[in-house]
């Protein structure tokens, strides 16, 4: 299974985790804490998708609606099942980010959408 876990994220307010795709495209993932908001948001960059000012919110594949540009998801789990809001979540693994690519993330998304 091509699942991976954004293991490495911590309780800083302004965090980039990089990775490469199956298929060797580069991927940096910047997070920020929005305190005011007590809102996660994030951007992505690669070759292939640039996307800025995200919101992050659970259980579901927060990239779908570019699916046709990218063979990959990115999926957020809490375990109380609510949006990510504080600034230790991804710390004190209350929340937890995976990329998962090509047929899992096509399987996964066909259950979502039933």
């Amino acid at each position: 299974m091509s699942m991976r876990v954004l293991s490495t994220l911590t309780d800083k307010a302004y965090q980039t985790v990089s990775f490469d795709t199956n298929k060797g495209e580069r991927v940096d993932i910047t997070l920020r804490f929005i305190p005011s908001q007590e809102t996660w948001f994030f951007d992505i960059e690669s070759a292939s998708l640039t996307v800025r000012g995200l919101a992050l919110t659970a259980f579901k594949n927060l990239l779908d609606p570019y699916h046709n540009l990218i063979s990959w998801g990115m999926y957020v789990w809490t375990e109380d099942g609510f949006d990510p809001w504080r600034i230790d979540d991804f710390s004190t693994g209350r929340v937890r980010i995976a990329i998962i690519e090509d047929l899992e993330n096509a399987v996964i998304e066909e259950f979502l959408n039933g």
